[in-house]
């Protein structure tokens, strides 16, 4: 039955896709006859499988390294190309000479290759050019790849241009180049829109902007890390210029004139670009201003650690020249330049924040930055407002307070509140102030007075958070959908009432019907929706009390924790060997010896077999008498070896 449905399933796949779909395969060492669908007739270049191809077409590239004479053009054409066996080993060169690819429809992949040593034509006005890797016109996705040592003016790594996505890929050491000083997007240059998700971006250079992502007009980054990138004047990690934004991502090591690590610029149009719940740190913009951050006219920071960066003049955490909006962010143990070099004391402006002329600070910790003339924030200036923040000196404004903030390890960037912290519950709601930096609900309650109210400062403090008072904090309920407000779902206590949380159904005190409950999943570290949590095949409430393989006679061991004694071996797996589960010393991986034979010359192989009374016996077989190794062994009760001959190869005692 299984193999029926497969084909059915499969030939629905292939009738989505359209009829004459197919697979087609490239190989260094193919035939290279046409149609190219089979290993054995596989085309010699991707080009040519392409060429042969309609939508919906997956090209199979075997691994090897395919040199270009000319660029990899898809035209018009949804197909995928991937690798066979993955980036590593399945290389697309450009030799300094040519784009190694370009894409032009929505549908097109590149999955799984090292892209290196493109060259972008010149193209716009036989001037400017684009895209030294991979240049995604109209859409396009560049998957699980690895783009290295290209080169362009505009995206030497990779462009997109009106939509596209960047997802899972390794972009590094990249060269921007300039024909007038404008290069942009050392990395990766979006225009229009595009999608960058999970991928990392080191070593790349612009000669303008955003030496490893730059956004011009839209685009968003999330989960990326982007590091010792380098850009002449502006963003040396990242640079968004009217929209675009990056979030939860890492952003560190970068160098730029005007926002080592981000710039946001906004012109006059558009959406307003933005970093949210992004690490920032040890950026420095050289001779300049906003080490970590530089934002002109407006731009958004919301919810951002930044620390120990540096700008050498002005605003070693963050600069705001003529607007711009910091709300949530935790601005600490950055500097500007110590240009005397006799006292270690930046002689700049604004250790920690620099606002020129205009510009909100909202719901923000700055404290412990570096500068001998304003340590903290400049003297503010224009229609500079800050409100609800703990800066030390303390500014005009409303709620604003003065420190220490009582970090949990300052010295050791831990910028979690400790509950002496007077920032707790000593901010603004607001309805868009929804998560801290972690992606913990705000507002929540963190003095015990059962008032939710936000928190100053990047983290939201949660562990006195219990509204409801029914012993399950607030932020834990709603993460997993129960009911914050009400008491009755903490009970110890049967309900009749059925509910359904996230497709699960239970009852109000048992949201998995594990018969654990709800209070009792929280107190041990158990999810509410889910039987077995860490599926090691006990569900949590047998785990808790001991109750597997059969009441009274099993073994308490962690229902979060697959493997509770850390051995490498699962609970259950261990527990069905006789093994103890939270004793790492009750198992071990493997026993060696040496079978030998003091009679008559045997032949065949020989078979090991250690067994005890309540395990399956494990086995070993070597090819004549000599050394052995048994795996998986439990040690609970006594082990018996023995071996016996078997020149048949059957496994059965020779008789």
């Amino acid at each position: 039955m299984a193999r029926y449905l497969f084909s059915a399933l499969l030939f629905v796949g292939l009738c989505f896709q359209g009829a004459q779909a197919a697979v087609r395969y490239v190989s260094l060492a193919g035939g290279n006859v046409a149609p190219y669908e089979t290993p054995a007739d596989a085309a010699t270049s991707i080009q040519t499988a392409i060429d042969a191809s309609v939508n919906g077409d997956i090209i199979q590239v075997s691994a090897g390294t395919y040199t270009l004479t000319a660029p990899i053009e898809f035209g018009y054409k949804a197909v995928t190309v991937q690798s066979e066996s993955g980036r590593a080993v399945t290389i697309v060169d450009g030799q300094n000479q040519h784009r190694c690819f370009r894409t032009r429809v929505g549908g097109a992949k590149i999955d799984g290759f090292t892209i290196r040593n493109g060259l972008a034509p010149d193209t716009y006005l036989g001037v400017y050019s684009y895209g030294g890797g991979v240049h995604c016109e109209g859409g396009g996705t560049v998957e699980n790849c690895i783009v290295e040592s290209c080169t362009a003016d505009y995206g030497a790594g990779i462009r997109l241009f009106t939509y596209g996505t960047v997802r899972n890929c390794i972009v590094r050491n990249n060269t921007g180049t300039t024909y007038d000083g404008n290069g942009s997007g050392g990395g990766i240059y979006t225009t229009n829109g595009g999608t960058i998700e999970d991928t990392t971006g080191y070593g790349n250079t612009a000669a303008g902007s955003g030496g490893g992502i730059s956004f011009k007009v839209d685009g968003s980054a999330t989960r990326c890390t982007i590091y010792n990138n380098t850009a002449a004047s502006l963003g040396g990690g990242v640079y968004c210029r009217d929209g675009g934004s990056i979030s939860d991502s890492h952003i560190y090591g970068n160098e730029a004139q005007y926002g080592g690590g981000i710039r946001l610029y906004y012109a006059s149009s558009g959406n307003i670009p933005s970093a949210s719940k992004c690490r920032i740190n040890d950026n420095r913009a050289p001779n300049g201003y906003g080490g970590g951050v530089h934002i002109e006219n407006n731009g958004t920071l919301d919810n951002c650690l930044i620390y120990d960066n540096q700008g050498d003049r002005k605003g070693g955490g963050v600069f705001l020249y003529s607007g711009g909006t910091v709300n949530g962010c935790t601005i600490a143990h950055n500097n500007t330049l110590d240009s005397t070099g006799n006292d270690g004391v930046g002689d700049g402006y604004g250790g920690g924040l620099y606002a020129h002329e205009s510009g909100t600070i909202k719901n923000s910790i700055i404290f412990d930055n570096v500068s001998s003339t304003t340590w903290n924030v400049n003297d503010p200036q224009g229609s500079v407002t800050y409100s609800y923040c703990m800066v030390d000196p303390l500014p005009a404004g409303t709620g604003n307070i003065f420190g220490p903030p009582h970090f949990r390890d300052g010295a050791a960037r831990d910028y979690y509140l400790l509950p002496e912290s007077d920032c707790i519950d000593a901010g603004l709601d607001s309805a868009t102030f929804t998560n801290d930096f972690a992606g913990t609900v705000r507002p929540l309650d963190g003095t015990g007075d059962f008032d939710q109210t936000a928190d100053i400062g990047a983290y939201e403090y949660q562990e006195l958070d219990d509204v409801d008072q029914d012993g399950m904090p607030s932020y834990w309920e709603n993460l997993y959908g129960l009911n914050p407000n009400d008491p009755a779902d903490g009970a110890r206590t049967n309900s009749v009432v059925v509910t359904v949380i996230n497709g699960v159904t239970g009852t109000v005190t048992d949201a998995d019907a594990d018969e654990l409950w709800n209070i009792e999943e929280y107190e041990n570290g158990s999810n509410p929706l889910v039987q077995d949590t860490d599926g090691d095949g006990i569900s949590d409430f047998e785990e808790v009390y001991g109750r597997y393989p059969v009441p009274g006679t099993g073994i308490v061991t962690d229902p979060a924790d697959a493997d509770s004694d850390d051995d490498g071996f699962n609970d259950r797996f261990e527990i069905d060997s006789g093994s103890d589960p939270n004793d790492a010393a009750s198992f071990l991986a493997s026993m060696s010896g040496t079978v030998t034979y003091s009679g008559s010359v045997q032949t065949g192989q020989v078979v090991v077999v250690v067994s005890n009374a309540t395990v399956a016996a494990r086995t070993a077989v070597i090819s004549g008498p000599g050394a052995y190794t048994v795996t998986n062994l439990p040690t609970q009760e006594p082990l018996v070896v023995t071996a016996y001959r078997d020149s048949t190869g059957d496994l059965q005692y020779d008789s």
